[in-house]
């Protein structure tokens, strides 16, 4: 939340937001929000700005002034206003979304700011309105909190939960509000092409959303890579500077960020009706298992004499443990008296958590599950079971070769 002790006010900065209250000096901006399933507009978030040149054009500093000298209220309700009066010529199949701060909604101000009558003479229904809460701001009582929204979605509006991921009410927020829509904050998004756990993170919110039926907006997105890599997690909608910037209007997106849209989506489509109904049972090596009683210079000579580099442990036939070579190298290369531990059991220095699937499990789940695992371990083998039964394995390598040559023949 705002630090006011760390913002000194002045007088400029009070006459100025005087100024602009009084001469409704607010300019507003809408920002596309895209379906990553087909490309069309599903709505807009409506950004409001200070005046140009002045210092508090920015919507932060804006704001920041706003609550030093209690007039948040006050330019709140000018921001929506302005909003909705520029937004005559929206489309009917097109959502608003406008920020709201989650204390207000009780506020009888603003009840009238949003009767039927009011949207009505800017040619607008309550069926296209979305208020955006965010997760940043402190609920105290959601009992209340929940009955003021009760009122606004049996009129017809909808709730979009912003910031997801950024603030300290997370689950709770959304467990108690139920929203139509979640936005992930954009910190989630920024490179997650390159982030294994941030990925992980936003599939639990994907798998969320399915099961609630709430939609799920991707928030920030600035390069092509983040936006593929959304489309592949199944995130419902997107937006961010690759996609749009916020514009004066109401704008299309580019034919070509709409074709790359297109060509993910359908890429994707045409990989999981590919290899999705596919098991990992079906690609299976049937390597050698070795005891967990077996000594590490056994599993060496066995590294050394075949093309292996990893092994599964196993206990009557049950998996236990995964060794790969070069941690057993590792593991004899650093103790004293490597030759001495060479004949130690290779329970020693297994892996005690590999990657265990079933016969049956469907390859793309096996592919995420490989890839969701720590960077230590990405490239670990993975052990495949039949009956809890200890059956083959399957080197990373030779599954995301497979992987590949579908996704290489569904291109041609």
């Amino acid at each position: 939340m705002l630090n006011l002790l760390e913002i000194t006010p002045s007088y400029d900065d009070k006459k100025e937001l005087e100024s602009i209250l009084d001469n409704k000096n607010i300019t507003t901006v809408y920002q596309s929000i895209v379906s990553l399933v087909d490309g069309t507009v599903i709505g807009y978030e409506a950004l409001s700005r200070g005046p140009v040149g002045s210092h508090l054009q920015k919507p932060d500093e804006l704001f920041k002034v706003a609550q030093i000298y209690n007039k948040t209220w006050e330019l709140e309700q000018l921001c929506r206003i302005k909003a909705i009066e520029r937004a005559d010529n929206l489309e009917k199949n097109k959502y608003l979304f406008i920020n709201v701060d989650p204390h207000i909604f009780k506020d009888e101000k603003f009840k009238k700011g949003f009767t039927k009558d009011f949207l009505a003479e800017h040619n607008m229904s309550p069926k296209s309105i979305i208020f955006e809460i965010t997760e940043k701001t402190c609920i105290e009582d959601y009992t209340s909190f929940r009955q003021a929204l009760s009122n606004y979605v049996d009129q017809g509006y909808k709730i979009a939960i912003d910031d997801t991921g950024s603030g300290y009410s997370g689950l709770k927020m959304l467990n108690e509000t139920k929203p139509h829509f979640v936005k992930i904050d954009m910190d989630l998004i920024r490179d997650i092409n390159e982030d294994l756990f941030k990925q992980s993170l936003v599939e639990c919110f994907v798998k969320l959303s399915e099961a609630t039926n709430m939609k799920l907006i991707a928030e920030g997105i600035e390069t092509e890579e983040e936006l593929k890599t959304l489309i592949k997690l199944g995130v419902y909608a997107g937006q961010g500077f690759f996609i749009s910037r916020p514009a004066g209007t109401f704008l299309d997106i580019s034919n070509s960020v709409k074709d790359l849209i297109r060509k993910c989506r359908n890429l994707k489509k045409s990989i999981n009706q590919n290899y999705k109904s596919n098991c990992i049972g079906e690609i299976v090596r049937q390597d050698k298992s070795f005891e967990y009683t077996s000594n590490c210079e056994e599993i060496k000579e066995y590294f050394n004499s075949n093309d292996i580099t990893g092994a599964c442990i196993v206990n009557n036939d049950i998996p236990v443990g995964l060794i790969m070579e070069h941690n057993l190298d590792s593991a004899i290369n650093t103790q004293d008296g490597g030759a001495n531990f060479a004949k130690s059991p290779i329970s020693f220095v297994m892996d005690s958590n590999p990657l265990i699937v079933d016969y049956y499990t469907a390859i793309n789940e096996v592919a995420r599950r490989a890839m969701s695992r720590k960077n230590n371990n990405i490239y670990d083998h993975i052990i495949i079971t039949y009956n809890n039964m200890y059956l083959g394995i399957i080197p990373v390598s030779s599954l995301l070769s497979y992987i590949n040559i579908q996704v290489c023949n569904q291109a041609i």
